[in-house]
Parts: C-alpha cells; sequence; structure tokens
C-alpha cells in the first residue's frame, strides 16, 4: 500500500515535471524529437516587437503610416550540471559537452527550425539559433552554462503576387556610385 503510494506520487511528479518543463525540439518523420535538452533552464524571455513606418510632414513631425510584424526573439540560458541527469548512460560528460557544442554550433550556422516549450506549457513554434555564448568562468567551474538567442522564422502562406505596370519595372541597377 505504501508502495503504491510513492509510485503514485512518482508518477504524477514526473507528469509535472515533463508538463512544467523547457524543451527545443524539431519536427522529424511528423515526430516531435528533443535537439537540445539541459538539466535546467535557468532563464527564459520572450520578445514580441513590430515596426512602424512614417514619413516626415511639413509641420515638423512624422506620420506613422504603417505597421509591420518583425520575428520575435527567445532568450534562454540554459544549464548542465557536474552530475548530468541528461542521458547518464549514454554519454559522459564530456562527450554531452561536446554533442551539445556542436549541436549548438550546426543550429547556428544552418537555418534549422526548432518548436521551443516553455515551462508554462506555451509552445512557440518556428525559431532558428541566431547566436549562444557559452561562459566559463570560476563561479560556473562544474556546469554548463549557455546563454541562447533564437529568432522567429516567418513563413509566409498563400501571398500573392501585386499587379505591377510594366513602366515601373526596373530591369536591374540604373546607377552605381563607387566610394
Amino acid at each position: 500500500m505504501i508502495v503504491n503510494y510513492f509510485q503514485e506520487q512518482l508518477s504524477s511528479l514526473l507528469s509535472f515535471i515533463k508538463r512544467n518543463s523547457y524543451s527545443i525540439t524539431q519536427i522529424n518523420d511528423g515526430k516531435e524529437v528533443p535537439i537540445l535538452t539541459f538539466d535546467t533552464i535557468d532563464e527564459f524571455g520572450f520578445t514580441g516587437q513590430s515596426q512602424t513606418t512614417s514619413y516626415p510632414v511639413e509641420s515638423g513631425f512624422r506620420a506613422v503610416d504603417f505597421k509591420y510584424q518583425m520575428p520575435s526573439l527567445v532568450s534562454m540560458k540554459g544549464i548542465i550540471s557536474k552530475n548530468a541527469s541528461i542521458n547518464p548512460i549514454s554519454h559522459k560528460k564530456k562527450d554531452l559537452i561536446k554533442s551539445m557544442e556542436d549541436t549548438l554550433e550546426i543550429l547556428k550556422n544552418n537555418l534549422i527550425v526548432v518548436n521551443i516549450t516553455s515551462r508554462t506549457g506555451r509552445k512557440r513554434e518556428n525559431y532558428t539559433l541566431k547566436q549562444y555564448f557559452i561562459k566559463e568562468s570560476f563561479d560556473n567551474y562544474y556546469l554548463f552554462e549557455c546563454d541562447m538567442q533564437f529568432e522567429e522564422v516567418l513563413i509566409i502562406k498563400n501571398a500573392k503576387m501585386a499587379d505591377i505596370k510594366s513602366d515601373t519595372v526596373s530591369s536591374g541597377l540604373s546607377q552605381i556610385k563607387v566610394v
């Protein structure tokens, strides 16, 4: 009876952790596969942004005439501890860190789209790694600490070309100024 109680509590806790944890995944053959896995995500931030266009008017101010969506940003700090709990059987710590650095480099250099799920369960889809920073200091000697910034990849659906009059179409550069 006591064993069942503890099994239920453990199952409930693991379910809670799974639902309330961060993940960085990629869709592969229709399945969501983890790409980056950390012991913990120390910090997580989201920035939604847009841009306005404007033009100057004679009275001395700028009139805003349009607003468009800019890619959103996600920043996070991932940590792997000395006693990494990530796949401890298949990885030695040095191999795990090397594997993590290699994966980060691949994600940075290629347009690989990932999904990021925060601990609240909010899934942010279609992001790519823009930059990362691995901090090594005396304070984090036993940790692998990585700051990452992901940028949203805006996917255009149902785009239509506007009708363009032929007399307004340029066929290339008409003037080049050498500086």
